[in-house]
């Protein structure tokens, strides 16, 4: 969940802090650390947390950076909440929480997935699936919630434009590696973006992107992954073999 992961991630990363950092939503969290390691001996800290938006990575950069000075830090980054109405921050609750921990008695959610930890250890319930399956209702509610909710109340997010900038200006005054990430989406997703008419936003999004500083772009159109339904688990989502093939190995194996 959210919060739950934004707030351990926190207080891990400062008992345990490291130079190289993934920034990004449940796409970052995808990718495998230890994976990555293995080809690359680069050891990464995974902050990516399921429901990151911009307005949360650009908080947890700076969050990063105010107990340790990294080497690289790679943003994972994507169209669908590149938008100024996506305003809420997964960093406010948990910060609070760390600066008053018993703010976390006041907040529903954190108590709520605490009650599920315990409850799921104790009866001893896994919650392991076969995530490389997509289910046809699940993939239908999210388009459409994308169509419904997110893609209609796009607003070019100039704001979260210029902190990007400026995060883009600290790493190269301070000589840290920023590296940005691209996944595909799906065809469908595409789709949905031309059917709301907002390819030139989405244009604009690549070039801000591009502007920043290097990048990782996977969301080519074009190209055979984006194509094929069977390569994910839902419109945003690539099966985790997919990931090592396309993202892992292109980016770490040189490949």
């Amino acid at each position: 969940m959210p919060r739950g992961n934004t707030l351990w991630k926190m207080i891990d990363f400062k008992r345990y802090p490291s130079r190289n950092i993934l920034i990004g939503d449940s796409r970052a969290f995808d990718l495998n650390v230890d994976t990555i390691k293995r080809i690359s001996n680069i050891d990464f800290y995974n902050f990516g947390v399921p429901g990151g938006n911009y307005k949360s990575i650009i908080e947890t950069f700076w969050y990063t950076t105010s107990i340790i000075k990294p080497e690289r830090v790679y943003i994972q980054v994507g169209f669908h909440n590149y938008s100024e109405s996506s305003k809420y921050n997964l960093m406010e609750d948990a910060k609070k929480v760390c600066r008053k921990p018993y703010f976390f008695f006041s907040r529903f959610y954190f108590f709520r997935e605490s009650f599920l930890d315990i409850y799921y250890a104790l009866k001893g319930i896994s919650t392991k699936r076969n995530e490389d399956i997509s289910d046809p209702k699940s993939w239908t509610k999210i388009l459409k919630n994308q169509g419904d909710n997110a893609l209609v109340s796009m607003i070019y997010p100039a704001s979260y434009y210029r902190e990007l900038q400026r995060i883009s200006a600290y790493c190269k005054v301070n000589n840290i590696e920023l590296v940005f990430i691209i996944f595909p989406d799906q065809q469908d997703f595409h789709n949905l973006i031309a059917e709301h008419g907002l390819g030139g936003l989405y244009t604009k999004y690549k070039e801000d992107i591009y502007s920043l500083g290097k990048v990782y772009d996977f969301d080519d159109t074009s190209s055979d992954i984006i194509k094929k339904r069977s390569n994910y688990r839902d419109i945003f989502h690539l099966n985790h073999d997919i990931i090592y093939d396309t993202i892992i190995r292109r980016i770490w194996g040189n490949n």
